[in-house]
This record gives structure tokens, C-alpha cells and sequence, in this order.
């Protein structure tokens, strides 16, 4: 159902990290950014260019608690496959909406998270996020912000080797969705 073909392409991508931890930041910022080219010269059976860009921002409130940020953009062509599109909604883009909810060549993410720890207990914390955004076709559908809030339990088990369990409850325009997840959403 996703079409079949052959998509050549090139792109290109930068990358700038000063995260202290890559799994459960603190401090620090985070952005990429990518261009690529299909077709075209380089043959194919498809004929796009994708553009996406990314930043993230950490901001240290105490030791252990943090402020969150994520602001997304992607744009993709006309002639781009289903394979290609951007989707939003689920565990880690819009906790409020179903997996997957929004897809199109256009999408818009925003997330802001606040992270605390629970009780003094080391290995729990606790989150309450905010999530805008959606992704759609420019011209067939609309480029409406969907929002949605909720609060989340954060384990850690560092022994196991996982990381951050992440449980989350959100609200969104449809109701009220529940998710787990590895690791942060951002």
C-alpha cells in the first residue's frame, strides 16, 4: 500500500550536539538539519526535495529537574512516496493522539516538558508536557495546530541497561490516551 519504485537520492546534514547525557539530557542544546534530493540527474522513479529541521533545548531548573524544549519542521515535495511522508501523533510526537493520527508532505512539532524527581527516590521522577503540531498535504487538508497535555512517570532502571521507562497520560482534542515508551520522547 505504499507504492513500490526505485528512489535514488542524495542529501545533506548537519548536526550539533552539547547534550551531557544523549538518553536523559540535563543541560544543553540539541539541532540537525537535512536536505535531500531524489530523482532528478540521479534517476528514479521519484522526483523530491525533503527538507527537515530540528532543535531541541535543555534548561537545568535544580539538580535534577529540567525544562524541555523541541520545535520540529519538516517539508517534503509533491512527488514524494508514502514512505517519505511525516507523520504525528503517539509516544514520542503528539502523546494525546492516536499513533500516526496526522501524515502529510508538511509537518509543524512543538514540545515542552517539565521533568522533577518524585519523593527524593532516585530512580523516579515525574513529567508534565505540553505537545503541538500536526502534519498534513498543503492545498487537500488542513495545516491546524493539534494540542494536547498530560503528565508521565519516568523509571530508570540502570542495571537492566534500558534506560528511562517512560508512562505517560495525555489529553488531546479526541480524549485521553495512555502510553509507554523507552527512553524520553525528546
Amino acid at each position: 500500500g505504499m507504492g513500490k519504485g526505485d528512489l535514488n537520492g542524495v542529501g545533506l546534514s548537519t548536526l550539533y550536539d552539547t547534550r551531557d547525557d544523549v538518553f536523559n539530557p540535563h543541560v544543553g542544546s540539541y539541532g540537525s538539519a537535512s536536505l535531500a534530493f531524489q530523482g532528478g540527474v540521479l534517476g528514479g522513479d521519484y522526483d523530491y526535495t525533503k527538507l527537515v529541521l530540528e532543535g531541541r533545548h535543555y534548561i537545568p531548573i535544580t539538580e535534577r529537574s529540567t525544562i524541555a524544549l523541541r520545535a520540529m519542521y519538516g517539508a517534503s515535495g509533491d512527488g514524494s512516496p508514502a514512505s517519505e511522508y511525516f507523520y504525528a501523533g503517539g509516544t514520542d510526537t503528539m502523546r494525546g493522539y492516536k499513533d500516526n493520527a496526522f501524515f502529510g508532505t508538511h509537518l509543524l512539532l512543538m514540545n515542552a516538558e517539565y521533568r522533577f524527581p518524585i519523593a527524593n527516590i532516585k530512580m523516579l521522577s515525574g513529567a508534565i508536557f505540553a505537545d503541538a503540531g500536526n502534519a498534513w498535504f498543503p492545498g487537500y487538508s488542513t495545516n491546524k495546530l493539534y494540542a494536547d497535555a498530560g503528565v508521565g512517570l519516568r523509571i530508570v532502571f540502570p542495571t537492566l541497561g534500558l534506560g528511562v521507562i517512560r508512562i505517560d497520560y495525555a489529553f488531546g482534542q479526541d480524549g485521553s490516551r495512555s502510553s509507554i515508551g523507552i527512553g524520553q520522547s525528546f
